[in-house]
This record gives C-alpha cells, structure tokens and sequence, in this order.
C-alpha cells in the first residue's frame, strides 16, 4: 500500500481505493520527484518560482488528466513531459543568472503578459 505522507491518502496494491480515496500513483511519483528535484536549487527565489510554475501550470494538468483516469501509458509519456519541462524552466533560470539577467526584466519574452508565478 502507498500512502502519501501528510494527506491520509492511501493506494491499495491493486491501485483500487482501500477505504480512502483513490491516488495516481504516477502523480505520486512525480510530486517526489518534483520535491527531489526543487530540493537540489541553491537559489532561493529561482526554487520558489519553479514551485509556482509546477504547481501552477504541471500538476494542475496532471491533476485534471489523474480524475479522469490513471496517468499510464501514454499518461506517463505527459509525466515525462512534465518534468522535462520543470528542468528546462530551471536550466533557462540559470542561464538568466549567469548573464546577469532577472526573468522580471524579460516581459518581452513572455509576450508582456505577467504569469501568475512570477514575482512582482
């Protein structure tokens, strides 16, 4: 049985609900890894933004994609997705510090539109 520290929710080995709610174990898999992954970001504002992004934008789409059935097959292919988006997010945060740059400083880039998750 997995169990999702904190939350009461548990998987039974069959995938079924024992007697709480039913959890994707894919999105499990992707919530520690995404807790892994924020875990080794030295800079404390670019970790606090991919945070933002991710439970923005990621997990809110696999969350939707998990009600409506398992994230399998091609399911995981989305997962895989997700977390190589979370990556390159953190690779181009990087590539802004080291040229100096702040990504609040590239309205251009995102169209002039402020996203929910960037910083003020």
């Amino acid at each position: 049985m997995l169990v999702q520290k904190g939350t009461g929710l548990a998987v039974g080995e069959a995938g079924q609900a024992d007697v709480l709610p039913r959890v994707d174990r894919q999105f499990l898999l992707y919530q520690r890894w995404l807790a892994e992954r924020l875990a080794t970001i030295e800079d404390p504002e670019h970790r606090r933004l991919l945070q933002r992004f991710a439970a923005w934008h990621q997990m809110r789409s696999l969350r939707s994609k998990a009600e409506k059935g398992p994230l399998g097959g091609s399911q995981t292919n989305q997962t895989n997705q997700t977390k190589r988006k979370i990556t390159q997010a953190g690779a181009f945060l990087a590539q802004l510090a080291d040229r100096g740059a702040m990504l609040k400083t590239c309205g251009s880039i995102l169209g002039g539109t402020r996203r929910a998750y960037l910083p003020e």
